[in-house]
């Protein structure tokens, strides 16, 4: 496993307009022009995704995570300097309004079609959302997507830079050759710094012409109306319309959340 990441300002007040999301989209993509796609041609990787890593209210990190193959293993500072000429190549135009449109339908997809949680489950995720978003907003507040904010989406992307990023490589190569074992669980592992001359040549980097955005994808739906819902009024119409307006618990379950102050438990 390779993972890449780098330490940002805390997200969380850009919850609503999820400039991550925006960035997580494009470096994750799979089609061609893609990062994914290269690797994948080379043999070097089984999955790629991207997106926010950990996050707290003092800070959060993005990460670009890869599943290596035996012989990826072999290539990983090729491959990060893959990841760092289609950072270079997001940088180079302003952000594109469409991909937001993407990432909102996907997001309106997302919370239309989610699978159902069980009830206590979900009291405990919402109750905990309560901390974070307005409660009008505990439900839809991972799918829904504020507004288009180019500057935000910069802001993110100065930052994945070759002198900030955190490179981790897991591999059974590194059996005997760890001496660090860390305290709690016991796992070997071992620190050092990037050499200098490798950071400067990602910094150098220029994206190949292999490396593209992609195109929009129109097989994104968005009618969902049935035929048999032609004459649909009233709740059935104004969900299909808009469902962020229409969240509720499903059928059959009441959920109850109240906010306590520390000193009222009992």
């Amino acid at each position: 496993i390779l993972s890449l990441q780098w330490p940002l300002p805390p997200l969380q007040p850009l919850w609503s307009n999820k400039p991550q999301r925006f960035v997580g989209h494009l470096i994750g993509h799979e089609s061609k022009g893609s990062i994914f796609s290269l690797l994948r041609a080379c043999g070097w990787v089984e999955s790629l995704s991207a997106g926010e890593g950990h996050g707290a209210r003092s800070y959060s990190t993005f990460e670009v995570k890869m599943v290596l193959t035996q012989a990826g293993d072999e290539h990983v500072d090729e491959i990060a300097r893959l990841v760092f000429e289609y950072i270079t190549l997001l940088r180079s135009a302003p952000p594109e309004r469409w991909v937001w449109e993407e990432c909102r339908k996907l997001g309106e997809l997302g919370f239309r079609f989610a699978e159902p949680m069980e009830p206590c489950g979900a009291v405990g995720h919402l109750a905990s959302a309560l901390d974070y978003f307005p409660p009008e907003h505990v439900m839809s507040a991972s799918f829904i997507f504020g507004d288009f904010e180019p500057a935000e989406i910069v802001a993110i992307l100065s930052d994945l830079t070759p002198r900030r990023v955190i490179l981790t490589h897991q591999s059974p190569a590194f059996e005997g050759r760890l001496k660090l074992v860390e305290p709690r669980y016991g796992a070997l592992y071992s620190t050092e710094p990037l050499a200098e001359e490798l950071v400067q040549s990602w910094e150098r980097t220029t994206p190949r012409d292999t490396l593209h955005l992609p195109l929009p994808n129109s097989f994104i739906p968005t009618e969902f109306s049935l035929v048999c819902d032609d004459a649909a009024t009233g709740e059935r119409a104004e969900a299909a319309a808009d469902p962020f307006a229409t969240a509720r618990c499903p059928a059959g379950h009441a959920l109850c959340l109240e906010r306590i102050k520390p000193d009222e438990y009992r």
